[in-house]
């Protein structure tokens, strides 16, 4: 068969932390073009540090409860059914300060082959850029606590490696 299917209880869980991802496409059956992963976020002050993709896009659909996504220094809450688009090379996070969990689906585009660029901007005057491996399911894995690399080869500044 030609179409691959990810039925609602398969693709790579990942996340050792309290956001936990769902890769539903790591671009392996798409040329690398697209990839897909699902997110749950659960109430509470927990997210990724800011931090800039140079090679590929992200398009974020909330698809329960609402999240705050911030870019530098603005940042926008929304709801179930709403789309965020961060362009390659757009600062951004996101959270859930809200009281209830929250779920969303993300697109890459593209998932790349070979190493990209990205740059962790935990704050306006904290920010390195280091070299990202292609994406894969084993990259979304939680790095263990002792390190502040995670799967896609960044890293946070100010924490020991």
């Amino acid at each position: 068969m030609s179409i691959h299917v990810v039925g609602p209880n398969d693709g790579e869980q990942s996340g050792g932390g309290p956001i936990r991802v769902r890769i539903i496409e790591d671009g392996s059956h798409t040329g690398h073009r697209l990839g897909l992963i699902e997110a749950s976020v659960p109430a509470g002050p927990a997210m990724p540090p800011q931090h800039v993709h140079r090679d590929h896009d992200e398009i974020f659909i909330v698809t329960q409860g609402k999240l705050r996504f911030t870019s530098g220094e603005d940042s926008v809450d929304v709801e179930a059914g709403s789309c965020v688009t961060v362009p390659a090379g757009t600062a951004h996070t996101f959270s859930n300060p809200f009281d209830a969990p929250a779920m969303f689906l993300c697109t890459v585009t593209p998932t790349s082959t070979s190493s990209t660029s990205v740059t962790w901007a935990a704050s306006p005057s904290m920010s390195r850029e280091c070299s990202a491996p292609p994406m894969s399911a084993a990259r979304w894995r939680t790095t263990p606590p002792t390190s502040s690399a995670d799967r896609f080869g960044r890293s946070v500044p100010g924490v020991a490696q």
